[in-house]
């Protein structure tokens, strides 16, 4: 296979997986605290054991025996979503940079979705009944009245109840998906500092951060630019049959 083979398939599956992303953050726009992931390309050289393997299976001379390579670079964006007024007390959302810190059987896991429930318990937990923590533990809500300001304060029918642990960390470029909105720090464990600058807005639940027009010019986008790999793979596999044929004739 010629290095122009090479570099045109890597570009095609990497528009596939581009494609992929793009369709799941459409997917999600109506998902509350959903945060769209990015992409972006970077050209590299071909690593050293693709070199060494094109060296011996160029078709010509002219085929570069070391091709550029493509990389794709997965982020997600935090970027603040529009908050979206509910009345509900139990919805709850982030206005600022931080997390809301969630009890999951795999360790502590992080989330802007703040349409949390009760259980049977009269524990605050999330819609996949997992506990929504506090700085003391997971909450509980024993009475008929649930407040919480804007620092994250929680009180109980006037009494206070605690506070929601809600955490920031330095460096999120490289969290990684926990599910749909929860979300792992890059190592993996426990950790972050409490959030200084953000605000509680009770009733309210923030709303996903996909923007639908710029997610369809993406696709598109991205469809053509596969569309464009494939026709360049189908124009190389005509030539070198081509090439094969003639030259078995002439032999």
């Amino acid at each position: 296979m010629s290095g122009a083979m090479y570099l045109a398939s890597s570009g095609a599956m990497l528009n596939q997986l581009r494609l992929e992303i793009l369709s799941n953050n459409l997917a999600n726009i109506t998902t509350a605290g959903f945060k769209r992931q990015t992409t972006a390309f970077q050209i590299i050289d071909s690593p050293e054991d693709m070199r060494q393997a094109l060296a011996n299976v160029s078709l010509s001379p002219r085929s570069p025996s070391a091709p550029i390579w493509q990389r794709m670079e997965t982020r997600i964006d935090f970027s603040q979503g529009r908050m979206k007024k509910t009345g509900n007390p139990l919805d709850l959302a982030l206005n600022g940079k931080g997390f809301f810190c969630i009890q999951t059987p795999d360790g502590v896991r992080y989330t802007r979705k703040g349409n949390f429930i009760l259980n049977a318990e009269k524990e605050l937990i999330t819609s996949e009944g997992h506990a929504v923590l506090g700085e003391r533990g997971s909450i509980r809500i024993d009475g008929s009245h649930f407040h919480v300001d804007g620092e994250g304060n929680i009180a109980v029918d006037g009494e206070p109840n605690g506070k929601l642990r809600i955490v920031e960390f330095d460096d999120d470029r490289k969290f990684r998906r926990f599910g749909g909105t929860l979300f792992i720090p890059p190592n993996g464990v426990d950790g972050g500092k409490r959030a200084e600058e953000v605000q509680v807005k009770q009733g309210y639940l923030e709303s996903s951060n996909v923007e639908a027009v710029k997610m369809m010019v993406e696709m598109i986008d991205a469809l053509r630019s596969y569309e464009a790999y494939q026709k360049t793979i189908r124009t190389l596999q005509e030539t070198s049959s081509k090439g094969i044929n003639e030259l078995g004739r002439i032999g």
